[in-house]
C-alpha cells in the first residue's frame, strides 16, 4: 500500500514507518503533520488509541495468510521450524489477532474508516486503492490507469525463515499460496480456520483439570474451536 501510495503522489508524500526510524516522534497521532501525511502503527500490545478526529487507513488480512506469513518473517524460523513449532505459534496468534479484529475491523470505530483487506489488494489493487488515494488527495479525481501502470510495475517482495526475497517478476498480487506453505495440513489449516478461544484460556482450564504437562499443539488446537470455556471444561472431563 505505501509503496503505491509512494508513487502514485510522487516524492511530496511523507511517509513515516514509526517502528524503526530513530528520528521518528513516536507520537500518535504524528507530531509532524507538515510533512508526514501518514504514520504506521501495528498496534503492538493493543495500546494505540482509537482517536475520532484522525483519519485511519486498517489495512488486514485474514488469519490463515497472515499467521503463515508472519511465521515467515522470524529469524528464529532458521533453526526452529517444524510441524509442531508452527502449529504451536498459530495456537498463540489466534488471542492477539482476534483482538486486533474486534478492536479495528468490526467495532464501530473500525466501521468508519477505510479498511484495506490484503486480499482485496492483491485481486485488485485499482479498486482497492481508491478510497486509500481518496484521503490523500483533496477532491482530485482518482487516475485509475496510473495506478493500474504503477500497481504493474511494483517490485514484489515475501519472506522466507527471515529472508527477504524479491520477485523477478513485477506487479502486485498475491504470490503465495497457503496450499503451498511447507506445513500445509487440511486438517491442521482446518482447525485454523474454526478457531474461536485464546490459547491461554484453554492451556489455564487445561491445567487446572489435567496438570500442568500441555498435550500436543492440534489438541489445543481442537479445544480452542469449541464455543465457550465451559465447553472446553466439559470436554475435557468426559475425556
Amino acid at each position: 500500500m505505501v509503496r503505491l501510495l509512494q508513487a502514485y503522489f510522487g516524492p511530496s508524500f511523507g511517509y513515516c514507518e514509526f517502528h524503526q526510524p530513530t528520528d521518528c516522534c513516536k507520537e500518535f497521532p504524528c507530531a509532524r503533520q507538515d510533512r508526514i501525511h501518514l504514520s504506521k502503527n501495528h498496534d503492538f500490545g493493543q495500546k494505540t488509541p482509537q482517536l475520532p478526529g484522525i483519519r485511519h487507513v486498517i489495512q488486514w488480512r485474514d488469519f490463515i495468510p497472515s499467521v503463515v506469513s508472519s511465521y515467515e518473517l522470524s529469524p528464529d524460523r532458521k533453526t526452529d521450524d517444524s510441524a509442531e513449532t508452527f502449529a504451536t505459534y498459530a495456537s498463540q496468534r489466534w488471542g492477539p489477532y482476534s483482538l486486533f479484529r474486534a478492536k479495528w475491523i468490526t467495532s464501530d470505530f473500525a466501521q468508519k474508516h477505510v479498511q484495506l483487506r490484503y486480499e482485496d489488494l492483491a485481486a485488485d489493487p485499482v479498486a482497492a486503492m481508491e478510497p486509500v488515494v481518496a484521503l490523500f488527495s483533496a477532491g482530485a479525481p482518482y487516475d485509475r490507469d496510473r495506478m493500474a501502470a504503477i500497481a504493474a510495475e511494483a517490485a514484489g517482495i515475501s519472506k522466507l525463515k527471515g529472508d527477504t526475497a524479491h520477485a523477478a517478476d513485477p506487479g502486485v498480487r498475491n504470490r503465495r499460496r497457503v496450499e503451498d506453505f511447507r506445513w500445509y495440513d487440511p486438517e491442521l489449516f482446518d482447525l485454523l480456520g474454526a478457531l474461536v478461544l485464546e490459547r491461554r484460556h484453554v492451556i489455564h482450564r487445561w491445567r487446572k483439570l489435567r496438570g500442568p504437562d500441555e498435550p500436543d499443539a492440534r489438541t489445543i488446537l481442537r479445544l480452542q474451536t469449541l464455543p465457550d470455556l465451559a465447553a472446553v471444561e466439559a470436554a475435557l472431563k468426559c475425556d
